[in-house]
């Protein structure tokens, strides 16, 4: 049977393959508020959009991760709507409330029970959360300010610059961060505003060594020469178009480095150093709880749990987003 025949009968009997649609490339849409902005960059804009959603959809098919968002999104929301949800005043001393001498347990009116001034310890919990998140948001939000711009210096300059740069972590990385902490506290005075800065002004040195790591990495990337050739501005390559590859794996770091920086506060407090009374917060609370480990064990058993369970979400967020930014691993 020739082969014109076998073709003819072939047609009515095998299913017909339907043509591979062809591979489009990116499409940049662009609108009136684009008017100013020029094909490379919106090229690179949509590139990053492209990225940032496909990132999302693998971030939030990580259950544990998504676990971690809602409990930390759920204590920041508590946080927020301290005033409404908390009845009693934080400061408010109430002696007669203790029960010979000693903390109140829960109970109807004060869920929590007391501490051993009578202070109603739901009230203090709440405040002390506000206090503590402030201060690890913040304090990791000041060190990221301050480390960023000079990773991507050092990344992308290398040579002598690169070279003064780490010297100068190894030097600050030489003397213990707790000793810093304690020197700077004395000098500030402690407070809620002294902690954040001390944690902050201390602990840009990683987010240094993150960002310079990426940088020597994607400096040499074709978009980067692309955008060299072109002419572009030094600072507009680094903090344009090689920057926002950087933040990606970096916000890994973040999330952790909030969660420590809680530790930090905890610790700090715990000594003295950090945030005094009579202002609630997590580790000045555990500081007075050591006293009744035995007649009143919900005054440590509480703010330790919280401490915990934000560590574990901060964890959790973490491992999400390495696994939403690695395309090897399947989310």
């Amino acid at each position: 049977m020739n082969n014109g025949i076998w073709n003819y009968l072939a047609s009515g009997i095998l299913p017909k393959r339907k043509p591979e649609p062809m591979p489009q490339l990116p499409v940049i849409v662009r609108d009136a508020s684009d008017a100013d902005m020029s094909e490379e960059d919106a090229f690179f804009a949509a590139r990053i959009a492209s990225y940032g959603s496909m990132v999302f959809r693998r971030f939030i098919r990580h259950r544990l991760a998504l676990l971690g968002f809602l409990i930390l999104l759920t204590l920041v929301l508590v946080a927020i709507l301290t005033p409404v949800l908390a009845k009693h005043d934080p400061e408010d001393i109430h002696i007669e409330l203790l029960v010979n001498g000693m903390p109140a347990p829960p109970s109807a009116e004060h869920i929590f029970g007391t501490d051993n001034l009578g202070r109603d310890y739901f009230s203090r919990i709440c405040y002390g959360m506000r206090v503590s998140l402030l201060v690890g948001f913040a304090s990791t939000f000041i060190s990221f300010v301050i480390g960023a711009p000079i990773g991507c210096i050092a990344g992308y300059y290398g040579g002598k610059v690169d070279w003064v740069i780490s010297r100068g972590m190894e030097l600050v990385g030489a003397v213990p961060s707790y000793f810093l902490m304690i020197f700077f506290s004395a000098v500030t005075g402690g407070g809620v505003l002294g902690t954040i800065l001390v944690i902050g002004l201390t602990g840009w040195v990683g987010h240094v060594r993150g960002i310079r790591a990426y940088f020597f990495s994607l400096k040499d990337q074709d978009f980067a020469q692309a955008a060299k050739s072109m002419g572009m501005s030094v600072p507009r390559i680094m903090f344009k178009h090689i920057l926002p590859f950087a933040l990606a794996p970096e916000l890994v770091s973040v999330s952790m480095r909030i969660a420590g920086n809680l530790a930090m506060e905890t610790g700090m407090s715990f000594l003295g150093f950090g945030v005094q009374e009579p202002t609630p917060s997590w580790g000045a609370m555990l500081n007075t709880a050591r006293e009744f480990m035995i007649t009143a064990p919900w005054m440590a058993l509480i703010p330790a749990g919280l401490i915990a369970l934000v560590s574990l979400s901060c964890n959790f967020i973490g491992d999400g987003l390495r696994d939403a930014f690695d395309p090897k691993t399947r989310a």
